[in-house]
């Protein structure tokens, strides 16, 4: 061992037997902060029962610098109630109710072609429901603003492959770097659940856009799919008045199978 090492090793025992000797005399009062102090901010720390002044070897372990959601280690440091978490401010809109939870709503179905199916009877747009509960002077503008909404999607996410016009001639086709994935006008049995969940996943070579269009704006663009290119906005909900059926007359539209996209 070299003459450092044993210098090193004799100074270090010194002094800790003088922190030793120094606590029994003035008590650890006095002597824990000059210990303390090399692992946070001093010895005297708050906690629910006052001011702490134990040995600690790394404070900052058990009373962190971040905050705490239900606690404060220091006394008024932000909230006069002393827990970091408040409850929401006055006049907060809550996002449980109509339209505005699909911002949050989590999709629950997965990525699968038996879940694709499903999604026919189990996922429906909360547009029209949200329109019909609306007084009928703000019916309009709401359902002017989610048009306009849903275009600007289209616009932005979907012209590409499918056209302005929604005839399935969007830039890449027509530059033959991708194939047509047909117009609206042929896919009018493709449900809105459907339409949802290809959006969410992909479906074919069409890839998912969950990362890039929120589902509210899911639901926008897909009411202005509707209304646009397959003859019709989003369906009314069960409750609404039912249409008039054709006279028996008629011809009867001719059966289609329902065309996934």
């Amino acid at each position: 061992m070299s003459n450092n090492s044993k210098y090193i090793l004799w100074g270090g025992g010194l002094a800790t037997l003088l922190l030793l000797a120094g606590s029994a005399i003035v008590g650890p009062k006095l002597i824990s902060p000059l210990v303390i102090g090399f692992g946070g901010e001093g010895g005297n720390r708050y906690s629910t029962e006052g001011f702490e002044t134990g040995i600690e070897f790394a404070p900052n372990m058990f009373h962190p610098e971040s905050y705490e959601a239900y606690t404060q280690w220091k006394p008024a440091s932000v909230f006069k109630n002393g827990v970091n978490m408040q409850t929401a401010p006055k006049g907060t809109v809550s996002r449980a109710l109509g339209y505005a939870a699909e911002e949050y709503k989590p999709y629950h179905l997965s990525d699968t072609p038996e879940a694709y199916n499903d999604s026919t009877s189990v996922i429906k747009s909360p547009v029209a429901e949200m329109l019909v509960a609306l007084e009928e002077d703000k019916r309009a503008a709401a359902e002017k603003q989610i048009e306009a909404k849903g275009k600007k999607i289209y616009e932005t996410f979907c012209t590409v492959c499918h056209g302005e016009q929604g005839d399935g001639q969007g830039t890449i086709v027509k530059n033959e770097k991708y194939p047509t994935p047909g117009s609206y006008a042929s896919k009018t049995t493709v449900t809105e659940g459907q339409m949802y969940h290809s959006i969410t996943y992909g479906k074919n070579l069409m890839g998912g856009y969950a990362s890039q269009v929120t589902p509210q704006e899911r639901w926008a663009v897909i009411y202005y799919i509707k209304k646009t290119f397959m003859g019709g906005a989003t369906a009314a909900p069960a409750t609404a008045t039912p249409a008039v059926a054709a006279p028996a007359t008629t011809t009867p539209a001719k059966a289609t199978t329902a065309v996934k996209i």
